[in-house]
């Protein structure tokens, strides 16, 4: 009877089992599973030993490419496939946005993330983003707006996350405002003359 064993010699790219053993050991299969994110490679060796205790082994290289992949919005820690969100504000009320970006792959592929916006109401509104702060794989960046006197309305702005590998890949975000009114005081302005000024 032979029975089986196998390793792999970078585990953080793969492990490796040796599943469905024939009742006599002649035939079995290898299961390798892969980790998300990572690539490489790794010297997988398989082991086998027969009834008397004599081992035998053989090994292949295994290569895994990388893939980059997209950065993601995150709403509430998940994935935004959406890719479109509101917010709401008064006439006269400036506004911070946070976002967070994810990019599963920046540590594995040695990357970083650049943010662009795109103002399609600069008439009404400025914006100005935030230097990000990093936490891992994750992205933390705010988007302040300041809103021209008197407007309201529904303004809009993009806001995009660009990753530096050799071939990049952009996740872009649709963002609008809604900027409801507020019913202003009445101003008193009097313009009085000198004749008017005489009693």
């Amino acid at each position: 009877i032979l029975s089986y064993s196998a390793i792999s010699s970078n585990d953080l790219l793969a492990t490796v089992n040796v599943i469905n053993t024939s009742a006599t050991g002649e035939q079995a299969d290898l299961e390798i599973t892969l980790y998300d994110y990572f690539s490489g490679t790794s010297n997988i060796t398989v082991f086998v030993t027969d009834s008397d205790g004599v081992t035998v082994s053989d090994n292949f290289e295994l290569l895994v490419e990388n893939i980059n992949d997209f950065p993601a919005f995150l709403t509430d820690g998940a994935v935004d496939d959406n890719l479109n969100r509101s917010v709401s504000t008064t006439e006269g009320v400036d506004i911070e946005i946070p976002f967070v970006v994810q990019d599963l792959d920046i540590i594995a592929n040695d990357q970083s993330l650049n943010f662009t916006f795109e103002n399609l109401d600069s008439a009404n509104m400025s914006l100005s983003l935030s230097d990000p702060v990093i936490v891992g794989d994750l992205y933390y960046v705010t988007m302040n707006v300041d809103l021209v006197d008197q407007v309201t309305g529904t303004l809009e702005f993009n806001i995009s996350a660009t990753d530096s590998y050799e071939v990049p890949k952009t996740v872009e975000l649709a963002m609008s405002v809604f900027v409801s009114s507020v019913n202003d005081l009445p101003v008193l302005s009097l313009n009085i003359t000198d004749d008017e000024k005489q009693i």
